[in-house]
Formats: C-alpha cells, structure tokens, sequence
C-alpha cells in the first residue's frame, strides 16, 4: 500500500485513523518551521524533526509549528505520538479532501479549512487545505504547499508590536484565519480582473469585427429585400 494517494475512495477497506497522504504529491521535501515568543521573546528556527520541538513543552512561552507539505506522515504520526492526538484528527490532516470544519477535544481544537489560489493570467482554481490544532502552549498549522502566505504574521510576531506577542495562542490561530480569509478577498479582487480584462477584449474583438464586416452585412441586407 502507497503512502500518498490522489482519491480518498481508494483507501477503502483500510481501518479508522490508518494514515495516508490523500491529495497531490509535491516534488519537494516537507518543512517544519518553529516559532517561539512571548510578550519580550521571539525566535524562529527550522526543525529536522518533532523531537526538536520538544523542549519547548517544558519551556516558557508560546510556540507555533508549521509543517509545510502533508505527504510525509511520519511528521504527523509524530506530533500525535508526542502531543496525544486523536488517530482520526491524524488522517483527516493528511486526507486533504476534507471538508471545512471545527471540532473541541479535551485538550486542543482541530480546524479544517481551504485556501483558493490559481496561476497568474488563468481562471483554473485551485485549493489547498489548512488544518489548525490549538492547544495551551501550541499552534500547529499544518500546509500541502510552501509559500509566503504567513509572512505578515511572523514580521508582526518578531517585530513585537500590538498584542499578538502578549497573546495565547487562540489569538494567534485567529490571526491565521484573519490571513486566510484575507486571501479569499485577494483572490476575488484577482479573479474580477480577469473576467473584466476578458470581457474587455471579447468587446474589443466584437468592435474589430463589426469594422471589418458591418457593412459587409448591411450590403447584403439591402440587397436581400430589394430581391
């Protein structure tokens, strides 16, 4: 059995909380990314494994975790291991056709959600899915791709200003909704520029047309009802 497929169907008849990457395969490795703070501390680092992180159970602060890339599941296998999180919590984070969705355990919260994009000068769509999981001390936020897309919040983090480095770290998972949903409205703005641009030229192409072959066709009008 491969440990990435691309449909949810085919991990049919396999048992409840059986971890397999369901989604697109990257051509990339996955990364994880550590950020550590409190109202007069901020360090930013990456891990080679879970077993980096794990002073700072113990430590003072906050601490964020991104894994950027899901198909390496002994990083999800490990953070459940290590910070005892459901089996089924483990597979929908790694099954990314997931729907949206909120769900309270005794010690954290799990959150699905989607974030749209597409490439420049296209209308194919494309989404990627986020999961979340709050605790105490922790946010782990969990991503198929890598990109920029968190950079405000970590510059707002080192910087130290406003409340978010005084914060818990729900705040801190409400500052990553805020950047997501800010990235629908992104991609809207996005989107109807394209379609104007695109009903912009199919207006100017309908114009060009009827320069070229107006008359053509009041000519053959005219002689239509003279016949």
């Amino acid at each position: 059995m491969t440990d990435s497929l691309y449909s949810a169907s085919e991990k049919q008849g396999l048992p409840p909380g059986t971890l397999v990457h369901v989604g697109e395969k990257p051509d990339v490795n996955a990364r994880i990314t550590v950020i550590n703070y409190d109202a007069g501390y901020f360090e930013e680092k990456r891990v080679e494994s879970i077993e980096d992180i794990l002073p700072y159970k113990e430590g003072e602060g906050r601490t964020w975790v991104n894994i950027e890339g899901l198909h390496d599941i002994s990083i999800i296998k490990a953070i459940g291991d290590q910070f005892n999180i459901h089996p089924l919590v483990q597979e929908d984070i790694v099954n990314t056709r997931q729907r949206t969705k909120i769900e309270e355990y005794e010690d954290y919260v799990f959150i699905v959600l989607k974030k749209l994009h597409h490439e420049s000068n296209s209308l194919e769509i494309y989404y990627e899915q986020v999961s979340l999981i709050i605790t105490d001390k922790f946010l782990f936020s969990f991503r198929e791709y890598i990109d920029n897309v968190y950079d405000p919040i970590i510059k707002r983090l080192e910087n130290g200003g406003g409340k978010l480095r005084s914060s818990s770290t729900d705040y801190l998972a409400y500052s990553v909704l805020d950047t997501l949903v800010d990235e629908y409205f992104r991609f809207q703005d996005s989107m109807d520029e394209m379609m104007n641009q695109t009903l912009g030229d199919c207006c100017a192409f309908e114009n060009e047309w009827l320069d070229h072959h107006g008359m053509d066709i009041l000519h053959t009008s005219s002689i239509e009802e003279l016949e």
